[in-house]
């Protein structure tokens, strides 16, 4: 224990292969897989033989004459000690016996089938990771009454300093011949501990419940305009450390389009009377959100504006975008409907093809599109 307070008063890094003293009082090589769980979070998940040999003997949270206790407990939760903050994903093999059955298996990956294969014959091997079956079959138990327990996980995960996991991300595909094996290139196929964690409730959100990944979005300037009305997770866990693996797992870092936004105009043009002040606030959110959305999703937005009266004018009224002018000055048509002033000079107006002022030709091209006996 004092040769390792040692190393981490050094702040050095340890060899390969190198030794600690698990709780079992087993010496154990570091790739066994070790860990330091200072607060017990690691151990309040773990059965308790799996425990025993793989936490790290308590003597080495005590008895500090080589180095302080703050000295270890940075060093011990640095890649310098070789020690993780998380342990259980572990190498798996299964043989499959045809391209029927390797289809199948990219399916589930969604993932694409190879056009070509080094051979004719139908014999493979998928080499990939998952939980360690005895981990996993007492985690699904916890999770009974634990509805936080996929994201203890999830969290300790991204908390590894050793980021052990980054090595043990995809899955590879090798075809068997007679006397040698050669690779199948499948592309990127996410390993099974990925997709299984893809549809559990692993993250929780800015609420604290737990949610899907899919259900997520990480905070970017691309989907900043969405906060309160998307899903975002949890402000601790958004990091650029943790990022990476949040991505992996499924969480979105783009906006799908600006449908959301527009629901909430939507429900806000039923209200009466119109609470103005949210009105312009998701307009701002709106013009944020079309400035970084493809033509595609503006499109779809331009459609919507042109056949619903979702713009709220300086009267009070809601207008289609065909209905009303961005500005107008005495030299205009009085009386044109015009765009609330607090929003009128956003971008959006000229996304939605809203017209820039109330030109005579505008107005008898608008009224041409009337239906006769509309109340103007």
């Amino acid at each position: 224990v004092r040769f390792v307070h040692i190393i981490a008063a050094l702040d050095a890094h340890v060899p390969e292969g190198f030794r600690y003293a698990t709780r079992d009082r087993t010496i154990r090589k570091v790739t066994h897989g070790i860990a330091a769980d200072p607060d017990g979070t690691l151990e309040a998940l773990l059965p308790e033989r799996y425990a025993q040999e793989h936490l790290l003997h308590p003597d080495y949270w005590t008895n500090f004459r080589s180095c302080s206790a703050q000295r270890w407990r940075e060093w011990a939760g640095s890649g310098k000690s070789g020690l993780r903050t998380f342990l259980g994903i572990k190498q798996k093999q299964e043989n499959l016996y045809s391209k029927r059955r390797l289809r199948s298996f990219l399916d589930s990956r969604q993932c694409e089938m190879p056009s070509q294969f080094p051979k004719q014959r139908e014999d493979f091997r998928v080499d990939d990771f998952d939980f360690d079956p005895e981990l996993l079959a007492h985690w699904f138990e916890l999770s009974k009454s634990d509805r936080m327990l996929w994201t203890k996980l999830v969290r300790l995960i991204a908390d590894d300093t050793s980021a052990s996991w980054q090595g043990l991300l995809y899955a590879g595909v090798a075809q068997l011949g007679y006397s040698h094996e050669y690779e199948v290139d499948c592309g990127a196929i996410p390993a099974d501990w990925l997709m299984r964690l893809r549809g559990l409730p692993c993250i929780a959100d800015t609420h604290g419940i737990p949610r899907e990944p899919a259900e997520l979005l990480i905070r970017t300037p691309q989907t900043e305009s969405l906060l309160d009305v998307e899903l975002f997770v949890e402000a601790d866990l958004d990091t650029p450390q943790s990022r990476p693996l949040l991505k992996l797992l499924g969480v979105r870092d783009t906006p799908t389009g600006p449908e959301r936004l527009i629901d909430r105009l939507r429900a806000l043009a039923k209200i009466e009377p119109t609470p103005t002040g949210e009105v312009l606030k998701w307009y701002t959110r709106l013009d944020q959100l079309l400035s970084r959305c493809d033509q595609e999703k503006v499109a779809e937005a331009k459609t919507i504006f042109a056949t619903e009266a979702l713009v709220l004018t300086d009267s009070g009224e809601w207008a289609t975008a065909h209905e009303v002018f961005q500005k107008a000055d005495d030299e205009d048509i009085p009386g044109a409907p015009l765009v609330h002033p607090v929003v009128r000079d956003y971008s959006l107006w000229g996304r939605l093809e809203v017209a820039e002022r109330p030109t005579a030709d505008r107005v008898v091209a608008w009224l041409k599109e009337l239906e006769s006996g509309t109340r103007l």
